[in-house]
Formats: structure tokens, C-alpha cells, sequence
């Protein structure tokens, strides 16, 4: 389906989907529906939702027998009608790609019974056919649905949750925004309210149970006439991805509007200035259970309910159905250290958060599939954290499709982009991500299959090296949010970026090896070589023991970062005494003055530092970021910076409160603890060198090959590898 589907069978929901991509590389789902199905006529209901965005509406759905034979397949005797419960004309919240506009759904114009069997729709129009040039609508003919895909990851599992506790009981006064977009939900949704004094609320605390009805009215006017609105603010405890759903019954008309926030503001409920999402329902007067199309990422979730006084609203039941990923080893690291204890767990859960049908960057604001985010930190955290290889499997496939015209990859790939712009240092880092996969699990046929796509990546590259080796004025460059403040490493010739380069060539150059290509190999050492010898040259400062982060029309830059010397040190730019001289200004005395990295780049900083045997001082930067910025302040998951409300001329919304790029500890803890070495792809062999905690833990580390199972405890450790890993001194 395009955008959206959900589908029934004789009156009984079967699922929503599909996995949201490129419309060009389109996933479908395949599920056994027999317990569905009954002898005799059988009614397949189907609702399709399109956000518009890039292209139509579309079905594509067949019912097959055991031996493969077709018993039906959507066709033009199917019979449609536009969906004229929903309302068309409502916000447009452009960052979002999954759920963009503000759902309103009005529950009297819904025809009645129209899933079950039986039902009349002889005053249906017959469904329109789209067909090829030449006429054939034979699947997967029709552009732009020319590559179908079964899903290839396992189909998630629902969770209900209830609310944890009622926050506030409000009442306000009835006025719609006349200047701004009226229908913009998230206005009215952020009105402060004052204390109820013509509304009542009876039995509130049922909806944080299963059991009982809450019971909503609106009692006539004030004084001098006005209406007030009654409002309820809920609680969920910790901040969730799911589908609010409502059990409503009221009088005919009565409006609902259910707002979601993953914060308070000042303590209060405004979603009106970050991500502006909003749903709601008009009642028909008949029981109804409303849950909206797409899913959202809150802890509190706002009720407004409008209607004509005096009136009286029941709300039977509110939940949240949320949607989680099957990961195969979510429980894989206990300590008794509360601190890190917090910080594992809030890092897992973010990248749970974060995983769905895709990856995101975020669940609350873009839903995005954002190279930076999955290939810098998430793919990482997902085989290290749950032992999960699927789900990074169907990444790197889906994003070698996602290929442009001009060599590069695009920067999102869970969605159809309508140009080719681009962070152009994205791509840097997809071949190494390509490359670790195949580390951790042995599984070479992506690097066969898409070995000319990361050869035209690499290509693009090379059109900007200069003289020296080195990329040169690269465009449109992110790196960081931090380079907001100093923004030298985006221009000119970037320390980072050419570090990311030669990451990235010497990544390229083990896979070449791989496929035999010998030519390529020796392209790229003397590549390196040229890179290596001029990025020391060019950006070491002796007498500031560091790296200067640019050269920008022949001027060294003084800006440094501590991005920069992650990236050298974990690539071996910077080695011997330079090294050395490095570690201990930019990250142990901190004298050199440079520029801190965000909670994205942070997951590298102490990933570098580990690699180069600085465990311990890796270690302190978790403990002194992710520890006492978040996890001692009460964090239950990672935000997208250090500075939550930091904001920008780059970013017009304030940034999130799950943000899958932060949580790059997790991954730190689970490696670093053990000091594993992958010797042979897919852990065929392995080096240990467990260090030394100054805390007792246990860690369980699915590989591949089976579970590593350590714990450290009274100062020593006990570790159990399968018998299928060889341990290598």
C-alpha cells in the first residue's frame, strides 16, 4: 500500500503496514490469514492512506493458496470510495515523514458496517487500475513501483500500556486561532487552562487502568457567556512510540482532541512550538473506538473535548498500543553502578525507541532513516546491544538502492526524496558500515552484491581531492550539530572529513581484497599514503598538541574539535607521539581548547579512545556526559544533544528527547568491558582483553556463533564463550 494500509477480514483487523521506503524499492508484507477466513463468501476491507507527499494512493494485495495459486488480487471490480471521514484540509507538519499531517477523522460520515460481509457498496465506484505505457498491470509493472521486496525483518509485537498517573484536570475557554492556521490541533492543545469550574470529571483515574469509565461533561457557560473546554493531561511515565487508542462514547458531534508532547514546557503541556503532532474525532453518537493511523513518540498525551453544553463524554478505555521490535537479546547488560546501569539502559532503550519498520534518527520528529544517524552509531548499537544483524541487513540493502545520479547515496532512505540534495559526507560512512557488518557477522553477499555501488561512492570522492590527496571544499557538509558553533570543519579542507575519507578508503581496501581486485587495492594504499602523510603536514599544531579542524583558502584554521582527533585516532592518522600528545591534551588535561563533541559524535570519541587502548578514560566521558548530564538528572532515554532545548538557525523545532545517535554507550560498555577483537568475520575468532571495572557486572553478548556470557565479580572475571569461537592470544 501507498502510503499507508490497514486491512481487515470479515470485520476482524488484521495489520497495518507496509514498511515505509523509496517507492522505487517497495516492501510488502505476507501474512497467514487463514484463521481469518471462513467457508463461503469472505469481505477483504482495506483503508489506504497517502500523506501526498511524493506520489498516489495504491493497493497491491493478493490472497494465495498453499501451492502459491491466486484466490483473488485487488482489481478493478474492487470497489472504493474516497474516504471522506477524514478531513484533507489540516496541518502540514513538513519534518515529519511518516505522519506529517494532523489526523481528523469524523466518525458520521463513516459508512456503517462497511467491513463486514454483506455490506452494499453497489454505489461504490469501481477501483481504478494503474497500468504501464503499454497497458500492462501486471505487478511490478506499474512506475513507480518497479522493484517489489518481501519484508525482511520479523513483524513486531504489541505492548498495551496504560497511563501512570493523571497530571491535571483543566478547563478552557473556547477560542479557535483566527490569524494562525485554524486547524492547526497543536494551538488549542497548549492553552494552559484554568482550574475546572463549569466542567466535571468523574472516575479520572480509570484511565490509567483496564477497568472502569471516565466520565466528562461540559455544564453550560460561565458568567459572561463563554464555553469552556474540559482538559485532561496524562502521564505515560517514560516516553513510548505507539498508537493512542480510545474507547468513546458521547453525544452526536462531540469533538476529542488528543495533542502529544515528549516534554513539558515550563512544566506545562505545549506541543504547539516542536513537533506539532495532533489527532482527533468527531462521535456519531454510537460507541467508538478511534485509533489514528500512524503512531507517535510521547510521554504525555492531552485530551480537549468540545461539544455543545451540557453534555457528558465517556471515555471507556485509553491506551497505548505500542509497537516493539523482537530483539533477540534485550537484557544483555546488569550492574550493580547505578549510574551506568541508567546509562545502558537509557542508550538500549532509545535505540528499542528507534527501531520499528525502519531505523530513525528519531521517532518524534522526522522518522528519518538518516545515513549519519544509522551508519555512525545505530547499526553499531544494534549488533553490540541486542546481538540484532536483520535489521542492519535490511538498512545497508535499502540504502545501496537509494543511490543518485551523481555517485552518492542519499541521506534518507525510508522515504522517496524529490532531489538530490544531500549531506555530501554522509556517504563517507556507508562502505565502513558495509565493512563492520560483514566484521560481526561473517555474511560477505552484501559486499558482492552491492560492490559497485560503494565503488561509485568512493568515486564521487575522488572528484574532489586536490594535490594533496585530501578533500577538498566538499558541499554541504554536516559532521555535527556542534560545528554550529564553529562551523571552519565544514569548509575548505576538513581535518574530519578527510578523516572520514581515509576510513572509508581503508574500509574500501579490505573489501576490494575481498572480491579480488587487485587493481583497486593498490589504488587505494597509495591513496592512503598520500592522505596520511599530507593530513599530518597540514593540520597537526605542535605547539597546541592537536589537530586544527580546517584550512580554508590556504589559512590554517585555529578552530579544533575533539571529532577530529576521534576520527585520526581511531583511523591511525594520528599515531606514535602525535597520538599520544592528542589523548592527553584534547581528552585527559583538556588544555587545547577545542571544540566538544555532541552526543552523536561523543558515541566516537569514546569508541576511538577504547580502540587505542584508553578504556579508562572512555569510561570517565561516559560517566561525566551521558552519566551526570543524563542518567543522574533522571533520563530514561538519550536526547538529541547534550543542551535539550538547543536551537539554531539550522533547526526551526526544538530537538528531541530520543535521538538513537546519542546512545553510543551502550555499544561502548558491551565491547569495551570485554576488550573484543573481531579476528575473523562473523567472531570465527576473537581476542579478549577484558579490563579491570571498578564495579561488579555481567554481560551477555549474542554473537553470530552463540552467547558470550561474562561477570565480573570480587575483582575477577568469569567469561564462557561458545565452543564455535576460536579465542586467539
Amino acid at each position: 500500500g501507498a502510503t499507508w494500509y490497514r486491512i481487515w477480514i470479515n470485520g476482524a483487523f488484521v495489520e497495518h503496514g507496509p514498511i515505509q521506503s523509496q517507492a522505487y524499492y517497495k516492501f510488502y508484507n505476507v501474512r497467514d490469514v487463514k484463521t481469518f477466513l471462513r467457508p463461503g463468501r469472505n469481505t477483504v476491507a482495506v483503508e489506504i492512506y497517502s500523506t501526498g507527499k511524493m506520489f498516489q494512493a495504491a493497493l497491491l494485495l493478493e490472497i494465495r493458496d498453499e501451492t502459491g495459486r491466486v484466490l483473488e488480487r485487488s482489481s478493478g471490480d474492487w470497489r472504493c470510495i474516497p474516504g471522506e471521514a477524514w478531513k484533507k484540509e489540516v496541518y502540514f507538519f513538513g519534518p515529519s515523514l511518516y505522519n506529517p499531517w494532523q489526523e481528523i477523522f469524523d466518525a458520521r460520515r463513516m459508512p456503517e458496517g462497511w467491513m463486514e460481509c454483506g455490506f452494499d457498496d453497489s454505489g461504490w465506484q469501481n477501483a481504478k487500475v494503474y497500468v504501464d505505457w503499454r497497458g500492462s498491470d501486471i505487478p511490478p509493472a506499474v512506475s513507480p513501483w518497479l522493484q517489489l521486496v518481501e519484508r525482511n525483518i520479523p513483524f513486531l509485537r504489541e505492548e498495551i500500556v496504560y497511563p501512570k498517573s493523571v497530571l491535571e484536570l483543566t478547563e478552557c475557554i473556547h477560542i479557535r486561532s483566527l490569524h494562525r492556521n485554524p486547524e492547526d490541533m497543536s494551538i488549542s492543545l497548549s492553552a494552559q487552562g484554568r482550574k475546572p469550574q463549569v466542567c466535571r470529571f468523574e472516575n479520572v483515574e480509570s484511565l490509567c487502568t483496564p477497568e472502569g469509565t471516565c466520565l466528562v461533561s461540559g455544564w453550560g457557560c460561565a458568567q459572561g457567556g463563554e464555553v469552556y473546554d474540559p482538559a485532561i493531561l496524562l502521564d505515560f511515565g517514560i516516553i513510548i512510540r505507539g498508537f493512542a487508542e480510545l474507547e468513546l462514547e458521547g453525544p452526536v458531534g462531540t469533538r476529542i482532541e488528543i495533542g502529544y508532547a515528549e516534554d513539558l514546557v515550563d512544566g506545562y503541556f505545549n506541543n504547539a512550538i516542536g513537533s506539532v503532532y495532533a489527532d482527533s474525532i468527531f462521535l456519531d453518537g454510537s460507541p467508538v473506538t478511534f485509533r489514528p493511523f500512524c503512531w507517535k513518540s510521547f510521554r504525555y498525551l492531552k485530551l480537549r473535548i468540545y461539544g455543545a453544553p451540557p453534555y457528558t463524554l465517556k471515555i471507556h478505555a485509553l491506551r497505548a498500543v505500542c509497537e516493539r521490535y523482537p530483539f533477540p537479546n534485550p537484557h544483555a547488560f546488569t550492574t550493580c553502578d547505578a549510574q551506568l546501569q541508567k546509562v545502558y539502559d537509557m542508550c538500549a532503550y532509545t535505540i528499542d525507541l528507534c527501531t520499528a519498520d525502519n531505523i530513525f534518527d528519531t521517532p518524534c520528529r522526522e522518522q528519518g532513516q538518516w545515513m549519519y544517524d544509522s551508519c555512525g552509531v545505530i547499526l553499531d548499537g544494534l549488533m553490540w546491544t541486542f546481538g540484532e544483524t536483520a535489521m542492519c541487513r535490511k538498512y545497508l540493502d535499502q540504502t545501496a538502492h537509494s543511490i543518485l545520479p551523481t555517485g552518492t547515496l542519499a541521506q534518507l532512505s525510508n522515504f522517496t526524496v524529490g532531489n538530490w540534495k544531500v549531506y555530501t559526507d554522509c556517504g563517507l560512512l556507508f562502505n565502513s558500515a558495509m565493512w563492520e557488518y560483514y566484521e560481526f557477522t561473517g555474511d560477505d553477499s552484501l559486499l558482492f552484491q552491492y560492490y559497485p555501488v560503494m565503488l561509485m561512492n568512493m568515486d564521487f570522492y575522488r572528484a574532489y581531492l586536490n594535490d594533496d590527496g585530501l578533500l577538498e571544499n566538499l558541499s554541504s557538509v554536516f559532521l555535527d550539530w556542534a560545528y554550529n558553533a564553529s562551523g571552519d570543519a565544514r569548509n575548505g579542507i576538513s581535518a574530519p572529513v578527510n578523516a572520514l575519507l581515509y576510513r572509508m578508503m581503508d574500509d574500501q581496501e579490505k573489501i576490494c581484497r575481498l572480491y579480488g581486485d587487485s587493481f583497486r587495492v593498490k589504488q587505494l594504499q597509495s591513496e592512503k599514503a598520500k592522505l596520511k602523510e599530507s593530513f599530518f603536514r597540514k593540520f597537526w599544531i605542535a605547539e597546541r598538541h592537536c589537530l586544527s579542524d580546517s584550512i580554508i583558502r590556504g589559512v590554517r584554521s585555529e578552530a579544533a574539535s575533539e571529532y577530529a582527533h576521534a576520527l585520526a585516532i581511531m583511523t591511525g592518522l594520528l599515531d606514535g607521539e602525535a597520538r599520544e600528545e592528542a589523548i592527553l591534551h584534547v581528552f585527559d588535561l583538556r588544555d587545547a581548547d577545542v571544540l566538544e563533541a555532541e552526543s552523536c559524535t561523543s558515541g566516537i570519541v569514546i569508541r576511538a579512545l577504547d580502540k587505542c587502548g584508553r578504556f579508562d578514560l572512555g569510561m570517565r566521558i561516559v560517566r561525566e556526559r551521558w552519566g551526570k548530564r543524563w542518567a543522574d538528572k533522571g533520563y530514561t532515554s538519550t536526547p538529541e544533544n547534550w543542551t535539550l532545548f538547543y536551537c539554531n538557525g539550522d533547526i526551526s523545532t526544538q530537538h528531541t528527547h530520543t535521538h538513537a545517535w546519542s546512545a553510543g554507550a551502550s555499544a561502548f560498555l558491551m565491547r569495551g568491558l570485554l576488550g573484543i577483537e573481531i579476528v575473523e568475520p562473523g567472531f570465527r575468532a576473537i581476542r579478549l582483553n577484558p579490563r579491570t571495572p571498578d564495579h561488579d557486572c555481567s554481560l551477555h553478548l549474542l554473537t553470530p556463533r552463540g552467547m558470550i556470557d561474562a561477570e565480573f565479580h570480587s575483582g575477577k572475571w568469569k567469561i564462557s564463550v561458545p565452543d564455535t569461537i576460536v579465542i586467539k592470544e
